[in-house]
């Protein structure tokens, strides 16, 4: 009884003063208390208030009728299973929308009496935190009791709810176990999750038998029509399949059975007929025409005017110098023209190749990578021209196709052209002359169609100056030359790729400008490789909360503080910025940060206080 006065009291405290005792709550219940704070959530709420009409009700349960046929065998298994104990079981939808309710009669009146009924809704914003409306707003199974919730009229329920999500992460609906408080030695949390899984697998079952069904639905249209531009997707949008003419121009940008169709606008295509497809009386899913956007909106357009037609296989950007590069990489791609990319290392030397070849002719053809710096010099000249069976110990029974023969048709992508042996020079060179290669053990020439794309972060001319590259082979390869700018040359394209990566992995996060500035503002020597890898480590240091100055690298903090570039607004917060460093740097012991900085200890304290910077 101590323990919930203590507790009563502390919820009293901060819904009256706004503090709270962290001692005594969760993370996520303090979080979602202050969110509920911050929405003007009534504290003495005596019952949720929005209640769905019975017409509005049946519309959300045809809405959702598959979560309900899927759950409602384990629904009903569970609330036999907890016969007798008080509780009540809830199925929501993903908006917090009560469909289903099972109980016994006593507990379900004594729900009713707080609308705690079908066709209410749950959400932190209307009635604060509960188990129900939390797990909506985090995503992530909860256990609320007792004076937990934020609102006095549920102080005598324990709940616990744990969310249902589809095949593609999307969260569908909440299963909710309720009931009176006295009864806390129930595991309803376990129980939640666990049915919440039985149901997810379920869903997951029969999500790809329907899937299996539009397949061989595709497969019967295209036997009959081979020409047409066709997208297959399922009843809630999601890609399953398309046309081979279609494949060929998304496979790189959709990741299969995981993105819905409205991504379809954004990388060039339009919607032109929608044919519902129906089995057994079911709505299984959609059968797609599509065109290209180009063809129907813009056919004057050329490709330099139409940037929908032009694939670039990275993330872009906005400044002048990547626009350079973007107007070369097309004026390559026209062509079959040997080209010569030379930057620093994570500049983005094979994504310019890539891009080349995949908005060229030989688009449907191989791409073959090969670094020449990284293999050594006996074996790459097998790696390149391959070998026949028996060309020498270890060799195997067939023989080996080389990279050339590999390409064929397509690209190689000869990386670190610049590593390459003066041995493997002379042979490049015949290949480039001849069109042809010769196996290791092999007697007889294999005339060759390759698209020849070499790149590096030296200087080929001093090479060829040092002796150290052959000047023959030089002018060879240096046909087309295109320089890719360093990341510190394009400062302007950083919130482009901090967003890239944002999208990418799925991160729901939004930087704050003081740590844009800091992004901005660093000389980036590992360029785009190196951002990538400090977003990657901030990623995982930020959990789901927002990142963090003192997240980023002892390193990479310094290199910005001695940036002289530095904007004035930045340099307002040069003390607290300091202080953030020296705990990176101290790996956040607070008196060794303090030495770093020539700080009193007690003074550093307090301004850790004063500038609200975690440790």
């Amino acid at each position: 009884m101590d323990n919930f006065i203590i507790t009563k009291n502390t919820w009293k405290r901060f819904v009256e003063e706004g503090i709270v005792d962290t001692s005594r709550l969760s993370k996520r219940i303090i979080e979602s208390w202050y969110r509920s704070k911050k929405n003007n959530v009534n504290p003495y709420l005596e019952k949720v208030a929005h209640i769905l009409s019975n017409e509005d009700l049946l519309k959300k349960r045809e809405e959702n009728n598959r979560l309900l046929q899927l759950a409602s065998p384990y629904i009903n298994s569970l609330d036999g299973f907890l016969k007798g104990t008080g509780t009540i079981l809830i199925l929501t939808d993903s908006e917090g929308y009560v469909l289903k309710g099972h109980g016994e009669d006593k507990t379900i009146q004594f729900a009713t009496d707080f609308n705690i009924i079908n066709g209410v809704q749950w959400n932190e914003k209307m009635s604060g935190t509960s188990a129900i409306a939390t797990a909506l707003e985090i995503n992530e199974p909860i256990h609320v009791t007792g004076v937990e919730h934020f609102s006095e009229a549920f102080h005598n329920w324990t709940c616990s709810a744990a969310p249902i999500k589809n095949n593609q992460g999307k969260l569908v609906g909440v299963l909710a176990i309720s009931t009176i408080r006295k009864q806390l030695d129930l595991k309803l949390l376990s129980l939640a999750v666990s049915t919440a899984y039985a149901i997810e697998l379920q869903w997951k079952l029969h999500q790809e038998n329907e899937m299996l069904e539009l397949l061989k639905v595709f497969y019967n249209k295209i036997e009959n029509n081979r020409e047409q531009s066709i997208v297959i997707c399922d009843r809630d949008d999601y890609f399953v399949t398309a046309s081979s003419s279609i494949m060929d121009m998304i496979k790189d940008e959709i990741k299969e059975y995981k993105t819905q169709i409205s991504k379809l606008e954004k990388i060039g295509l339009k919607e032109k007929k929608r044919i519902p497809i129906h089995m057994n009386g079911k709505l299984y899913g959609y059968e797609i025409y599509v065109c290209l956007k180009q063809e129907n909106e813009n056919k004057g357009k050329t490709l330099e005017n139409n940037e929908s037609v032009f694939k670039f296989a990275g993330e872009g950007g906005r400044s002048e110098k990547f626009r350079n590069v973007i107007n070369n990489l097309k004026r390559a791609s026209k062509t079959d023209i040997t080209v010569y990319i030379h930057g620093e290392s994570g500049t983005g030397k094979e994504i310019a190749a890539k891009t080349i070849h995949l908005n060229s002719n030989r688009k449907n053809k191989p791409f073959i990578v090969l670094n020449c710096g990284s293999i050594p010099e006996h074996l790459l000249e097998s790696e390149l021209f391959g070998y026949e069976e028996g060309a020498f110990t270890g060799a195997r029974k067939k023989g080996h196709k080389g990279k050339f023969e590999q390409a064929d048709g397509g690209t190689i992508f000869l990386d670190e052209i610049g590593d390459m042996p003066l041995s493997m020079q002379v042979a490049l060179l015949r290949v480039l002359q001849e069109k042809e290669v010769v196996p290791i053990g092999g007697t007889h020439a294999r005339v060759v169609d390759v698209r020849i794309i070499t790149a590096t972060n030296k200087r080929l001319e001093m090479l060829v100056e040092e002796g150290k590259f052959r000047r023959d082979l030089f002018y060879r390869l240096n046909v087309f030359n295109i320089n890719l700018p360093s990341l510190r040359e394009r400062k302007d394209d950083i919130p482009s790729l901090v967003n890239h990566f944002i999208k990418t992995k799925d991160w729901n996060v939004k930087f704050s400008d003081h740590i844009m500035d800091y992004l901005a503002n660093y000389h980036w020597p590992g360029n785009i490789r190196e951002l990538f890898n400090v977003l990657e480590k901030m990623k995982v240091l930020a959990d789901d909360g927002e990142p963090q100055l003192h997240q980023f690298s002892p390193y990479f903090l310094q290199g910005n503080l001695l940036d002289h570039s530095i904007s004035l607004k930045y340099n307002k917060n040069k003390e607290k910025d300091k202080m953030i460093i020296a705990l990176a740097q101290a790996e956040g012991n607070v008196t060794k940060a303090a030495e770093f900085i020539s700080m009193p200890i007690s003074t550093f304290y307090r301004k850790l206080i004063k500038y609200k910077i975690s440790r």
